[in-house]
């Protein structure tokens, strides 16, 4: 069960993606590479699964290192605001090429959150990168990401 069995979880993640990119490739194969729309979106697609595999491997490789002892986490407060603000600004030039627009909202009022700062970098940047690739050169039907923030309800 991939919920409880961490590698039943792992090669549903592996799979997942791999599956999709076959099934991506043999409906190109099939003709569909000779319809510019089709083929156009299929490959973004296969583009996107990659990237997803990448992020995959980046985080065991990155779990692997941490649990070895080679990787170290160095943990303090920072803020919210800092914290997205930089991110979006190392962020812009890929954002402006693949014309998105995107916009902030950031809660002044949240608390700083323990963090190390390479690591919450590493997971801003992949996850942001992501979207961006996701939204460049494709027909994108609203070319905005959207980034919020709030204090939970709980």
């Amino acid at each position: 069960d991939p919920k409880v069995d961490p590698r039943a979880r792992l090669r549903h993640e592996l799979r997942t993606p791999l599956a999709s990119i076959r099934a991506l490739v043999e409906t190109l194969e099939a003709g569909a590479i000779d319809d510019p729309d089709v083929s156009g979106d299929f490959l973004g697609r296969v583009v996107s699964e990659v990237d997803r595999l990448t992020a995959l491997v980046d985080e065991l490789l990155d779990l692997a290192r941490l649990e070895s002892g080679r990787l170290t986490l160095k943990i303090e407060p920072v803020a919210p605001d800092v914290l997205i603000t930089a991110g979006v600004e190392r962020l812009r030039p890929q954002i402006e090429r693949a014309q998105l627009t995107l916009t902030c909202e950031i809660d002044p009022t949240l608390p700083r959150v323990a963090a190390d700062r390479a690591a919450r970098d590493r997971g801003w940047r992949r996850g942001a990168e992501r979207r961006v690739r996701g939204g460049a050169g494709r027909h994108v039907r609203t070319p905005v990401i959207q980034l919020s923030t709030s204090r939970s309800r709980s």
